[in-house]
């Protein structure tokens, strides 16, 4: 389908401005071209530093030729940049300004409270945002499960570090020197601690069941800002012959998913996480 757009450019536009006539093809409910000059912007994104137009070209699957135009358009915006001496692109001023600016407006609680109602609408079991804080993880977020609910675990409940999943991304992700104090010397110092935060940290996910919850297996993963700090942890919980903690489960899969979701929803890069479930 073919539509006709007129637009009155402003005087700061005006140097860019092009016939005040313009045929623009759409297709469905987008713009064909604006959805191509993103992808070229995602490109450059996950590149590892500024990028030749043959490059750039290559990784957005499209010609030379047709990539000239649309990056001529997005450095007239600011969103790219050219260097003048070596003729590469990459991310503009207006594109740092437009990903501060999302960032600013982040609202986390409200982000992490939507991923907790996916896991527990998918689920069925309760799920939990746990924070660090002085003196360890303490529950900020919670929503019940379609399977019972986790009464002895309330807002503002801190969490132990050891006989829990959530305690054990916590120690996993953060510097040692945050936790060392909050459990015992001849634990924090042993191989065998060591080893399981390992693993915890090259899986990207936690599984126990935890002593102070009887019958309770728990299932805990990582949610990271836009500087790669860890941010929170999102936990499920359930009756142990309810909630299978298998690696390759559904509910692994999708915890990892949604954690994910989340942490790229913060800022932090995708392609920075391992895996494969997306």
């Amino acid at each position: 389908m073919w539509v006709s757009l007129q637009a009155r450019p402003s005087r700061a536009d005006a140097r860019f401005a092009g016939p005040r006539h313009q045929t623009v093809q759409v297709e469905g409910s987008g713009i064909r071209s604006i959805e191509k000059g993103a992808h070229l912007l995602q490109v450059l994104r996950r590149a590892d530093g500024p990028l030749r137009l043959a490059d750039l070209a290559a990784g957005a699957g499209m010609t030379p030729s047709a990539t000239r135009g649309y990056m001529v358009s997005l450095v007239r915006t600011g969103l790219v940049t050219q260097d003048r001496m070596t003729a590469r692109y990459d991310l503009g001023e207006a594109a740092l300004q437009l990903g501060l600016t999302a960032l600013r407006r982040t609202d986390f609680l409200r982000l992490a409270r939507d991923a907790l109602a996916e896991l527990a609408a998918s689920l069925g079991q309760a799920a939990l945002l746990a924070v660090w804080s002085a003196k360890g993880p303490v529950v900020v977020a919670k929503i019940e499960g379609a399977h019972g609910s986790v009464y002895e675990i309330r807002l503002g409940t801190l969490v132990n570090l050891l006989p829990t999943a959530t305690g054990q991304v916590f120690m996993a992700h953060l510097p040692r020197a945050e936790w060392e104090g909050l459990v015992p010397k001849a634990v924090s110092r042993g191989g065998a601690l060591d080893r399981a935060l390992r693993a915890v940290k090259e899986s990207g996910i936690a599984s126990t069941r935890p002593a102070t919850l009887p019958e309770r297996s728990a299932l805990s993963a990582p949610v990271f800002d836009h500087l790669g700090d860890l941010r929170g942890v999102l936990t499920v919980i359930g009756h142990e012959e309810m909630l299978d903690t298998d690696p390759g489960g559904l509910n692994v899969r999708t915890l990892r998913r949604v954690a994910r979701a989340l942490s790229c929803r913060l800022g932090f890069a995708e392609e920075s996480l391992g895996g494969t479930d997306r």
